[in-house]
């Protein structure tokens, strides 16, 4: 079993829940959150936020599954990212689970 934890902007939640379903991944739990960027060490002339740091509106998503759904799951958001031009992307990190009472059949 794994776990696997998604972060990306709130844009992207319907992509996701979509990528999800392909995947056949049907139980997880998500919400939303606030992104921080610090940016006080860019040069002003880099940094078009104007301020020292960037609040954005995000979203976090946690699943529990079998290894070969977190693979596929993995492949594809991978693919996702390669289709935008976008500067932000989802991000994935994959966590083996050595003990639980979470099953996702």
């Amino acid at each position: 079993m794994k776990l696997a934890i998604i972060t990306a902007i709130e844009s992207y939640k319907e992509p996701i829940f979509d990528i999800l379903k392909k995947n056949k991944i049907f139980a997880f739990s998500f919400h939303e959150a606030s992104g921080f960027k610090d940016l006080t060490d860019i040069n002003i002339q880099e940094n078009w936020f104007g301020s020292d740091h960037f609040l954005s509106s995000s979203i976090v998503f946690n699943i529990f599954t079998e290894d070969h759904k977190i693979n596929n799951l993995f492949l594809s958001l991978e693919e996702f990212n390669a289709s935008r031009e976008a500067e932000s992307k989802i991000h994935i990190s994959i966590l083996n689970i050595e003990k639980s009472n979470a099953y996702d059949k």
